[in-house]
């Protein structure tokens, strides 16, 4: 079996600190925000990308306006949807709200695909023709938000899924996430319990890992975030361990028409 490719790759700029994909082709940048570096006060503290969470508004743009100057597209300019928990992938060629959806995918280049985050995993998927962004949240992966993101992006390019790479991002980890078997025998097969109410550990990265090389994709293509949401209040907002209202993280994946003129500061 093939070393999988690095983890997370964390990058400073303008005071904003963002994880991104850790290996792909020029043209594909894709990252998640941290909560490093915004103005937001508590519970939202300090770079809350998230528009439904009670925060100011006005705040919550200015954050968007200086992630598009990361991006280097502003945030008029991104396609989006309205998160449901379900399984539903929107093909879009412009920007704006697609609609109801937990996923985003796009042959159009120079149109950057963004969804919010905290605690759910984001999915970076991509090829030389087309990208895709999903919300992977138990509800979603369950009822195969996973398998449609794939089937949508190997349409969309005219390829089979050993074309297509992924970077599973930051998202809460089974160290910190506990559901009921019931809940877990949906998403992942797990032994029968012997007390049905019992909790377990479910680990949402692991589950999506297995299905996409279940629908072919290559371990040598698929990265794998170590982080834990919910271990990291340093990096990142967590439902889980926070509460509501709290923060949200963006996840954002473009596809360049020409690469960008100079790489990025990593640190």
């Amino acid at each position: 079996m093939s070393a999988a490719p690095p983890s997370d790759r964390l990058t400073l700029e303008d005071g904003l600190v963002f994880n991104g994909i850790p290996r792909s082709p020029a043209r594909i940048r894709g990252f998640l925000t941290t909560r490093s570096g915004g103005s937001s006060p508590a519970p939202w503290a300090t770079l809350n990308a998230g528009t439904s969470q009670g925060d100011d508004a006005a705040r919550v743009q200015s954050h968007l306006e200086r992630i598009g100057v990361f991006a280097g597209h502003p945030p008029g300019g991104w396609a989006r949807v309205r998160m449901e928990h379900g399984p539903r992938v929107r093909v879009v060629e412009a920007p704006g709200v697609a609609g109801w959806g937990d996923g985003l995918a796009t042959r159009t280049p120079d149109l950057p695909l963004a969804v919010t985050v905290a605690d759910c995993v984001p999915l970076f998927l991509w090829c030389d023709e087309a990208v895709a962004l999903l919300h992977c949240g138990w509800r979603g992966i369950a009822r195969g938000i996973v398998e449609n993101g794939v089937g949508t992006v190997a349409a969309l390019a005219g390829a089979g899924p050993s074309r297509i790479a992924g970077w599973i991002g930051p998202g809460i980890g089974r160290c910190c996430y506990e559901v009921g078997w019931d809940v877990a025998a949906r998403i992942a097969p797990v032994p029968p319990a012997p007390d049905p109410s019992a909790k377990v550990p479910a680990d949402l990265g692991r589950t999506v890992l297995d299905r996409l090389e279940a629908l072919g994709l290559a371990r040598d293509r698929i990265a794998r975030s170590v982080h834990c949401t919910s271990c990291r209040p340093d990096l990142y907002f967590s439902h889980r361990r926070d509460g509501a209202p709290t923060g949200r993280m963006l996840a954002l994946i473009v596809r360049d028409a020409t690469p960008p003129p100079h790489p990025r500061r990593s640190r």
